[in-house]
């Protein structure tokens, strides 16, 4: 019987120098892995920046919000103080609340006139603007 005619026993079986395809050559689990495992690649130049910690950001905008938040305070100050001037002036809330309607009547007022003066220019021909000028109107107000 030939060398390959014999009967496989388990020690055979399982070694790899009878395998044509194993090599008898010993390879480390490390040096496969670095193998397999692809490795980025350098880039030139990239590397030269200085490290950003992100705690550095962290820090920065906690203090302009502490900035920020002064400056409110400061604001509210001066809003809060010029409340009691007024207040020391004789004006009032109710004061306040009344102007403001009327400047919304006004306001309504106003747009209804522009929207007349408008048809009005349409009508005849002409621009709002000549309008404005043959009325006497000021053209910012």
């Amino acid at each position: 019987m030939k060398a390959s005619d014999e009967p496989v026993t388990d020690a055979q079986e399982h070694s790899p120098d009878d395998h044509p395809a194993v090599s008898s050559k010993r390879v480390s689990f490390s040096s496969l892995n670095s193998r397999l495992t692809p490795r980025p690649k350098r880039l030139s130049g990239t590397i030269s920046k200085p490290f950003k910690s992100p705690m550095v950001q962290k820090r920065q905008a906690g203090t302009e919000k502490s900035e920020s938040i002064h400056q409110i305070k400061e604001k509210l100050s001066e809003v809060e103080s010029r409340i009691q001037q007024l207040r020391q002036e004789g004006f009032h809330e109710s004061d306040y609340n009344q102007l403001i309607n009327r400047l919304h009547t006004y306001n309504e007022m106003k747009d209804i006139a522009q929207m007349v003066i408008g048809r009005v220019a349409e009508r005849d021909g002409f621009t709002t603007k000549h309008m404005y000028q043959k009325y006497e109107l000021d053209l910012e107000d």
